[in-house]
């Protein structure tokens, strides 16, 4: 359990021993043990007060650990009509780790709460008249500040909340166990996933 968790013991998590936390070694568990799962999966959400608290670095240590490299970046859609094209273009692509980075506003997309809930997704294949079944392994990692939920996305997604109580924590400096963490996940990487 120690070598899991220490990959993200410097994060500024709200409740440090508690669901923020236990959220994330869930989602570390639900990424490799996924082709297993028969069901569908819920998605993570990364939030916190305030940009640069380490929401994204928080998400490429998970996809290091899970995925050997860091993890595939897509700006939040604003409407449903881009959440499903990007949800096609991503299943298409079978793409299984994704993150929708910085969302912004109250989220709720109902492509994203209905990939959510399903194995197979079936749409038009975009700039074709033709549709596609395409089976859905995907995990979804989202972040953003201060972000709300709304529909049915709530009972969709696990929360984590961050909060390192400063309006800019990029610009603290602080001393660090691991100074480069991305390449300190990288070298224990195999030992990380043998204790997941």
């Amino acid at each position: 359990r120690g070598l899991i968790d220490e990959p993200f013991k410097e994060f500024p998590f709200v409740d440090d021993t508690g669901a923020s936390r236990t959220h994330i070694a869930a989602t570390l568990f639900t990424i490799v043990l996924r082709p297993v799962i028969p069901g569908s999966v819920p998605a993570l959400l990364l939030d916190k007060p305030t940009a640069g608290t380490g929401a994204s670095l928080c998400t490429n240590i998970i996809s290091v650990i899970t995925q050997g490299t860091e993890s595939a970046i897509v700006p939040a859609p604003k409407d449903d009509d881009a959440w499903t094209k990007k949800i096609t273009s991503i299943l298409k692509e079978g793409i299984t780790l994704v993150c929708v980075d910085n969302v912004e506003h109250k989220l709720y997309a109902a492509p994203l709460a209905a990939i959510l809930t399903t194995r197979v997704w079936r749409e038009r294949l975009l700039g074709l008249n033709e549709m596609a079944t395409l089976e859905n392994l995907t995990i979804w990692i989202l972040n953003g500040n201060n972000v709300t939920l709304g529909g049915d996305l709530p009972r969709r997604i696990i929360w984590s909340r961050m909060d390192a109580q400063e309006q800019k924590p990029w610009l603290q400096e602080k001393k660090y166990i691991h100074p480069d963490i991305l390449a300190w996940t990288n070298e224990k990487r195999g030992d990380i996933l043998a204790a997941i």
